[in-house]
């Protein structure tokens, strides 16, 4: 008889990018864990062209994935290899999201990317201390409604404080009747639609992802509403 499985063990996943004769391969460490956390969905990928599209110009990079997570952290470590300052960010209330973090940065030797915990909604000295950021990165954040308004809350407070700063949110779309306008008027934000050809991301076959099936994935660029 086969010896079962353990829930918590990883596979490596391999993600190239490449642009003319300059690529990248990045290893991803996936557990088959009903945390959502531990899987890499597939708005994660066009992110990451996103990423080594601008990086050149990105100093600071907070990374914001779904439920305060950075999850498998393939955002936050393509940022790294191009020369960010990353930090990621998981929630503190599943532990081995934070471990996942930890081990994608480790099996890709980065040694300089900070991880932190931040839980949606909730405002403290650890997010107090996000200063100085260009860009905050989300990848499927808006995953579940009942969550918008603690993300768009945090956000919000992060950007406040950072006046210079972006959010470049990419979701998969499960359901037109969602939506955040209201939400983002709340809270004194503006949001602009990213086009995904604009920074190459409109492939099926991003990063070699071989994405299954039809998601549709949409992207945005989210600042706070200065007065006019």
């Amino acid at each position: 008889m086969a010896a079962k499985k353990d829930a918590n063990e990883s596979n490596e996943r391999l993600f190239t990018f490449q642009t003319g004769d300059d690529k990248l391969i990045v290893r991803i460490p996936e557990v088959m864990n009903p945390q959502y956390c531990m899987y890499t969905w597939p708005s994660w990928y066009f992110q990451r062209e996103m990423i080594k599209y601008i990086c050149k110009t990105i100093f600071n990079i907070f990374c914001v994935i779904y439920k305060i997570s950075a999850g498998t952290a393939l955002p936050g470590v393509v940022a790294a290899f191009c020369g960010a300052n990353v930090t990621l960010s998981d929630t503190t209330t599943q532990p081995n999201s934070l471990k996942i973090c930890q081990k994608s940065c480790e099996v890709n030797d980065l040694i300089d990317v900070n991880i932190i915990g931040i839980n949606w909604g909730i405002i403290n000295n650890r997010t107090h201390a996000l200063t100085d950021l260009d860009f905050i990165l989300g990848s499927d954040c808006f995953y579940d409604p009942k969550d918008f308004e603690d993300i768009l809350f945090t956000v919000a407070h992060i950007l406040s404080r950072n006046p210079n700063c972006k959010f470049l949110s990419t979701y998969q779309v499960r359901s037109s009747d969602w939506t955040i306008e209201d939400l983002l008027t709340k809270w004194k934000l503006d949001y602009t639609n990213i086009s995904l050809a604009s920074f190459g991301g409109d492939s099926t076959n991003i990063a070699d992802s071989k994405l299954p099936g039809e998601s549709i994935v949409e992207m945005m660029e989210i600042k706070f509403k200065t007065d006019s």
